[in-house]
């Protein structure tokens, strides 16, 4: 689900081929914006424009007012996992489960990525980047510690070349980090992962090569489904689903450590 920038209007895909618009007061239905012929795994929206990607192995943008799709690409087992606007630009990232990363721009004909590399064995299911453009975030699939990495990544230096603008990576969940998210205005991280856990994570990257510091952990009685970080002017608040269904809510303090306030 994600917020659109009019007030009062919500996106949604799910595992049908359909992404629709809500109205937030009335709970209606707006607009329903279709084209895909499998799930819809991942969507972003900007101001005028919308890029969803699903397993049909297809990345498709749209006009947000006209409800028409402006562009599609299909790419042999490009599972779409993620896909992120990048602010202020033309441009987006997209994870997918062929283990590549790919930046998209909507200028280029045909449509077609601008930039992809392989980001290593395990693929990439979730993404987020920093307030100030700089830094990309991707959460990989793992299992007994072997694979469940969080990666950190200089979009400054963005280019085919992986290790040129790869930055850091922990490894310290033993299961995948199904949410990675930047906490606002800020480099400190917060993931919530299959292991059952919660970690603040400092990626320390002024100092890389330097290993990212867990700041604070919290241990949770279920699997971590996902996750949204949320900015009020009290503090920040972390809503998080697991595996059961469940919604709980968790607080950061001065940005060290994670408390729960309700689960």
């Amino acid at each position: 689900m994600v917020v659109e920038q009019q007030p009062g209007k919500v996106v949604t895909c799910s595992r049908d081929p359909v992404v629709k618009m809500w109205d937030i007061a009335s709970g209606k239905e707006i607009t329903r914006y279709e084209g895909h012929e499998m799930s819809v795994t991942s969507l972003d929206c900007n101001v005028e424009k919308m890029v969803s990607g699903g397993r049909d192995q297809t990345t498709r943008v749209w006009d947000m007012e006209t409800e028409k799709q402006l562009f599609m690409r299909k790419i042999d087992r490009n599972v779409v996992t993620a896909v992120k606007w990048l602010q202020g630009e033309d441009s987006f990232l997209q994870c997918s489960e062929d283990l590549t990363l790919r930046k998209w721009d909507v200028r280029i004909r045909p449509f077609k990525p601008a930039v992809e590399f392989k980001v290593g064995t395990n693929f990439a299911t979730n993404c987020d980047i920093s307030s100030d453009g700089q830094t990309l975030v991707t959460g990989h699939r793992g299992f007994n510690q072997e694979g469940a990495e969080v990666k950190i990544w200089d979009l400054r230096r963005f280019s085919s070349d992986k290790e040129e603008c790869l930055l850091n990576t922990y490894s310290e969940h033993k299961f995948s980090p199904e949410a990675v998210r930047f906490l606002p205005h800020s480099s400190i991280l917060v993931t919530a992962s299959k292991d059952q856990s919660m970690h603040l994570i400092d990626p320390k990257l002024e100092q890389a090569p330097a290993k990212p510091q867990q700041l604070s952990s919290y241990t949770h009685n279920q699997s971590f489904a996902s996750m949204a970080v949320i900015s009020t002017r009290a503090q920040i608040i972390m809503a998080a689903a697991d595996v059961s269904g469940q919604v709980g809510l968790w607080g950061v303090f001065d940005n060290k450590k994670i408390s729960v306030l309700y689960e």
